[in-house]
């Protein structure tokens, strides 16, 4: 019966030329060669019934011996060169490799065996055989890397993902049960923690200026205005203000200070009373901060009490408070009537009828 070794077999099986024609089966990851031998083993075990393999010296004895028996080590290189541009680098690897092992310090030999590693690195198809073919190439000509030093992530790599391939990133190395439970806790932790891209307290003009104030609306500020307490709203509808949930989700009152706006705000008035989504109960200062108030149709999204001032302004132009049923109108009229103050600085109001 004939038989071959798991070297003769990975050299003679090919993959089907229906399968080697699909881009998904093709040999990007994993290698007929390499998966070959996988299955020889598997099976077989790692011998290969020649009797010379049973107990081999080890390479680096049998490397001395062979450049022994070839003799002139130059006379070998040169030879090795010619086949190199050949383009037959795998057996110079071979026969540079064994050098190598004779002698590490022989650099001809390194340099050589580098080139034909890098040339087989750059014909491969196969990811991980082409990161182990250059990394070899590396370490030939610039020693092993020193895995003593720091391997610690700087998180530059997850920094340069976009959204969508972090999250598909997510996908492939996190519990996705895991990773469910901690997203539906996530938010109240999160906002418990005052933790948000945009809740740390920021500093401007009125006007939404931060270097010079603008003089919009004939007002002329020489100070700025501190905007220190985050406002912010979760998927389960709470209001946070300054890291403390309000009572009841879809609604906040703010006592006096400076706020601005963390994330969008929906809100809903007490069905109760005549309040608005937002009770103004002190002198407030809120700034927009490019985001989207949305209060309930049919009610005051801002209540400002009687003799309070409300100032209202947004530094980044694109904030705006909506779907307020143009309740504005009556809001502002209203106030005036109790003696409370109004100011909009550089804020878009949005009505919906």
């Amino acid at each position: 019966m004939l038989c071959y070794t798991s070297d003769e077999i990975s050299n003679m099986i090919e993959l089907p030329e229906a399968l080697n024609k699909i881009w998904y089966t093709r040999q990007y990851y994993g290698t007929v060669a390499h998966n070959a031998k996988a299955v020889y083993q598997k099976f077989m075990g790692w011998y290969d019934s020649n009797p010379v393999n049973l107990n081999p010296l080890m390479p680096s004895d049998s490397a001395k011996k062979w450049v022994e028996y070839l003799g002139d080590v130059d006379k070998v290189l040169q030879m090795a060169k010619a086949d190199f541009d050949k383009g037959e680098y795998q057996w110079v690897a071979e026969v540079t490799n064994t050098i190598v092992f004779a002698d590490p310090t022989n650099t001809d030999a390194r340099l050589l065996c580098a080139d034909a590693l890098e040339q087989l690195g750059y014909q491969a198809e196969s990811g991980p055989w082409r990161n182990e073919y250059l990394t070899a190439a590396q370490e030939l000509r610039h020693g092993n890397a020193d895995f003593t030093a720091s391997t610690k992530s700087t998180g530059d790599m997850v920094k340069a993902l976009s959204a969508s391939m972090l999250f598909d990133y997510m996908a492939i190395v996190m519990d996705k049960q895991a990773l469910a439970l901690c997203l539906t806790l996530l938010p109240a932790a999160a906002f418990a923690s005052g933790e948000s891209e945009t809740s740390a307290p920021h500093t401007h003009y009125l006007c939404g200026n931060e270097e010079a104030c603008s003089y919009v609306g004939g007002h002329n500020e020489t100070d700025k205005t501190t905007f220190a307490t985050a406002i912010k709203q979760d998927n389960n509808g709470k209001v946070w203000v300054g890291g403390e949930p309000e009572e009841q989700p879809y609604q906040c009152a703010l006592s006096e200070g400076t706020y601005h706006l963390a994330t969008n705000l929906v809100l809903e008035a007490p069905s109760n009373t005549q309040f608005g989504c937002i009770q103004i109960m002190e002198n407030v200062t809120l700034c927009l901060n490019g985001h989207t108030i949305t209060g309930a149709a049919g009610k005051d999204t801002i209540n400002v009490g009687s003799g309070r001032s409300f100032t209202l302004t947004d530094c980044k132009g694109s904030g705006k408070i909506t779907n307020g049923t143009n309740r504005w109108n009556q809001i502002s009229r209203k106030r005036r009537e109790s003696s409370s103050k109004l100011q909009f600085h550089h804020v878009r109001r949005q009505h919906h009828r």
